[in-house]
């Protein structure tokens, strides 16, 4: 666990490094903001095509800090509660990080911890989960126009209530980034190569990620985002009598987001994700979906901070 730590970590070093050296004076301000969204979760427990369905409604909000060390560099800190429809717990969460975004390179690196965070990844139940994770991003501009990134997620995941499900996962890729439109329109596509190992062996599996996000802020008012992600997991059980011998999930997510200010203290955030889950084994095809909407109010702007 601490050798993979340690990978993360040196993502982030060469864009500190970086950061650290500059000189000029850093005018930027503390800055605070909170964010509140209503939540609507279709198929909340991924019930298979076919099969009665729930859905889901949550409340959630976010208190968001970030705090300027140099030039180029600042920490943040985020705090958030959503509330489920009974009879889910409510969960928690925190997280921290430091991101630089130099000229020529930057990061972000992140730690958290969330409590009673709904997962399917194992299992054939979306259950409540603790998770502790520790990810990062680098960045290189080779050129004016080309960005490359450098991606990496270690996770660890602990149920309370079905046994074997507790597992980590180790994640790391790259993507390639084209930015020679400018902020109207910047494409990215980009690949990760993740492994989960279970405490219950049939649940081990491999994992690939190829996706396609695209970025466009037309104005300063708006900033928009779609991303296309196919998954496919490979479950390495090699007992020819267990339940996910040989078993293939491919799994196809487009996400859209929109970020409208209107005026120095409210955004409008709206949120939209789809899920189609194809599978080997038939009780693992279903179809989800989360809309959420919301606004952010700017605490400094609000105060005059």
């Amino acid at each position: 666990m601490k050798a993979k730590t340690l990978a993360l970590l040196l993502f982030a070093l060469p864009g500190l490094a970086a950061a650290q050296e500059s000189a000029a004076a850093d005018e930027r301000q503390f800055r605070a903001d909170l964010r509140l969204n209503a939540l609507r979760f279709d198929n909340f427990f991924q019930a298979p095509d076919g099969s009665p369905q729930q859905d889901v409604d949550a409340w959630a909000g976010e208190l968001r800090f970030a705090a300027p060390f140099a030039e180029t560099l600042e920490g943040y800190a985020n705090l958030n509660y959503t509330t489920y429809d009974d009879p889910l717990d409510a969960s928690q969460g925190i997280t921290a990080g430091l991101r630089s975004a130099g000229r020529t390179q930057g990061f972000d690196l992140f730690g958290e911890y969330l409590t009673n965070r709904p997962s399917g990844d194992v299992g054939e139940l979306v259950e409540q989960a603790d998770v502790r994770r520790v990810a990062g991003e680098y960045f290189y501009r080779v050129t004016r126009d080309w960005q490359l990134s450098a991606l990496g997620d270690y996770q660890q995941q602990d149920f309370d209530i079905s046994q074997g499900k507790d597992n980590t996962f180790v994640d790391f890729g790259g993507a390639i980034r084209y930015r020679g439109f400018g902020s109207a329109f910047s494409p990215e596509i980009g690949a990760t190569f993740g492994d989960r190992d279970a405490d219950d062996p049939d649940e081990d599996h491999d994992q690939r990620d190829l996706f396609l996000k695209i970025r466009s802020a037309p104005s300063d008012w708006a900033y928009l985002s779609f991303r296309y992600r196919h998954r496919t997991r490979d479950y390495s059980i090699a007992d020819p009598l267990a339940s996910n011998f040989e078993r293939e999930d491919t799994r196809k997510q487009w996400v859209a987001t929109a970020d409208l200010r209107t005026g120095n203290v409210l955004t409008w955030n709206l949120y939209y994700s789809y899920e189609d889950a194809e599978s080997t084994r038939a009780n693992r095809e279903f179809t989800t979906s989360l809309f959420a909407a919301g606004l952010t109010i700017g605490m400094g702007e609000l105060f005059g901070w």
